[in-house]
């Protein structure tokens, strides 16, 4: 067998060392807290074909073993499988969250606590409850570290979602809360209705009978419904009907009607349309639903398109009037096929559609309006919003395209390429917009051709701490004085309470690299701040007070 050699940790008594493996101190190699490259160093002076003998002294440096999912038998580990895989294979997160209970006790021993963190939080989403348990029983504590700000709503929301109703509880029972309204719509959103109502069985919510029934409904849980029905207000029971006639579902409806009077009016007739289920608009019709006409308009405000369309040639095959709303909300949520057939079929149109294609951005929908004579809106670029999402009154229409950041700037400024082109006029407006947005590129070519400048830009680019549209701003702005300073101080301080000094120091210095001198105003308001180190550089690079 191989010789064995000992790695001698620091702390460790040369009391500690006798009758070890290999006792000979010329063999003996000095090790603390050694983060991995530094131990991969030393374990290439013990030597291939070896094995290194540790002892567990230090926590930093056992978790480097456990870390690179390398086993170890009585604290001996084989040099070659560090040095051949150890470098390569490292113990991710979800290693752990997914692993054995061994792996996991290892890592809430040894391993740094933002690991441990989220560990937990993949636990839950992997229904993983006796690793959560095994990290409360070593002191992690679920409700402050875990699970208190947005990332743990969305990790409990994804835990109910995948089925793990005992993981929710078990967090509840921790002093996690869970009842709050956003997770109770995002549930709700991804058809997990159930849920909800097995939540606020167990008193893990709160019983909001009118947003669970709503998704109850929605989901088409009849079962729960007969079960809880009885103890609905008369109010919840009249909402119920508007819920169920925009979520498509006759079964339901045919239910609710065995259980109470329904009020066929000409709201209940535009959700169903809304909601584009045709059995539904004719269970409307047949009973005496008045055909008005924005029941058609409504028919365009759901963001699938096919079901749009074939509910709207149905409204109109069945003599339901229509007006220039139509091809409004058409343009609104980008319905080109539905805007198309409309004007193909006689609807009426007015700047309203030319005015939302541009608040939404849709190209394609301004070319067809543009190209067949559509009045166009005034001052249409200041209203452009290049991420605009209709807001209506419940969670089952909202849009299927979900756009980043990157994605939003691109179709910004294609859209004010658009505008320009077809010499739609600038305003201070349009150049705001875009820094408002964020949406750097778009700025600058707007500005580049002719757009005039706002004099709030640069307050918007200092909120987002865009250093280097600073220096572009500062470069374009030959009027700027020595105020620059304090207004960034301000703005960044009351925008970011949590900017580190460091970002805060990065922004002066690019301001004082444009050229715009030092003021004595700057390290009082520095001080005024409470920011000291800021206040202590400023005084280092020359800064008058």
């Amino acid at each position: 067998m191989p010789s064995v050699k000992r790695i001698k940790v620091a702390h460790e008594t040369e009391k500690d060392m006798k009758g070890s493996p290999s006792s000979n101190m010329n063999d003996k190699k000095h090790i603390q807290d050694l983060p991995n490259d530094v131990f991969h160093h030393c374990l290439e002076f013990v030597g291939k074909g070896n094995f290194a003998f540790v002892a567990t002294v230090s926590k930093n440096f056992y978790w480097n073993y456990i870390n690179l999912g390398v086993e170890m038998k009585n604290n001996v580990i084989d040099v070659d499988v560090i040095l051949q895989q150890g470098r390569n294979k490292k113990t991710t997160v979800k290693d752990v969250a997914t692993g054995s209970l061994r792996l996991a006790t290892e890592c809430f021993l040894k391993a740094p606590k933002e690991f441990q963190k989220e560990v937990c939080r993949q636990a839950a989403i992997n229904g993983r409850l006796d690793i959560l348990k095994c990290a409360v029983a070593f002191g992690i504590d679920m409700k402050e570290s875990v699970f208190p700000h947005r990332d743990g709503i969305l990790i409990l929301v994804e835990t109910v979602v995948n089925g793990h109703l005992e993981v929710i509880e078990f967090l509840h029972n921790q002093g996690t809360n869970l009842d709050c309204e956003e997770i109770i719509w995002e549930i709700g959103k991804r058809g997990r209705a159930s849920c909800l109502h097995w939540m606020a069985s167990k008193g893990i919510i709160s019983d909001p009978e009118d947003e669970v029934f709503y998704y109850l409904v929605q989901d088409g849980e009849i079962d729960i419904l007969k079960e809880s029905y009885g103890y609905c207000s008369h109010n919840v029971k009249e909402y119920i009907f508007k819920v169920c006639a925009r979520g498509g579902n006759v079964e339901v409806m045919n239910w609710l009607l065995q259980k109470s009077t329904c009020e066929w009016d000409s709201f209940l007739f535009s959700e169903a349309a809304k909601g584009g289920s045709i059995p539904m608009m004719e269970l409307c019709l047949q009973n005496g639903c008045p055909a008005v006409e924005y029941i058609c308009s409504s028919a365009m405000e759901n963001w699938n398109h096919e079901a749009a369309l074939k509910g709207l040639i149905w409204l109109r095959e069945n003599n339901v009037p229509w007006h220039s709303g139509v091809c409004e909300y058409a343009a609104m949520f980008g319905n080109f096929k539905a805007l198309k057939w409309a004007r193909e079929n006689g609807c009426p149109w007015d700047e309203g559609a030319f005015y939302d294609a541009a608040s939404t951005g849709n190209v394609d929908i301004l070319d067809y309006c543009f190209q067949n004579n559509c009045p166009m809106a005034h001052d249409i670029d200041y209203h452009v919003n290049f991420d605009y999402e209709p807001c209506f009154d419940d969670a089952i229409f909202t849009p299927t395209e979900i756009f980043t950041p990157t994605e939003l700037e691109e179709k910004s400024l294609k859209l004010y390429k658009w505008l320009h082109q077809h010499t739609v006029p600038w305003s201070e407006k349009s150049s705001l917009k875009a820094a408002r947005e964020g949406h750097w590129k778009t700025l600058m070519w707007a500005i580049e051709n002719g757009c005039p400048w706002h004099e709030d830009i640069l307050g918007h680019v200092i909120r987002k701490c865009n250093i280097p549209m600073v220096e572009y701003c500062l470069n374009h702005r030959s009027s700027m004085d020595d105020t620059v300073y304090v207004f960034a101080m301000n703005t960044m301080n009351k925008t970011h309470r949590n900017v580190s000094d460091a970002q805060m120091i990065t922004m002066l210095q690019k301001i004082h690299d444009c050229g715009i001198p030092w003021s004595r105003d700057i390290i009082p308001c520095a001080e005024r701040l409470g920011r000291s180190n800021v206040a202590s550089w400023l005084r280092c690079v020359g800064c008058p007070h």
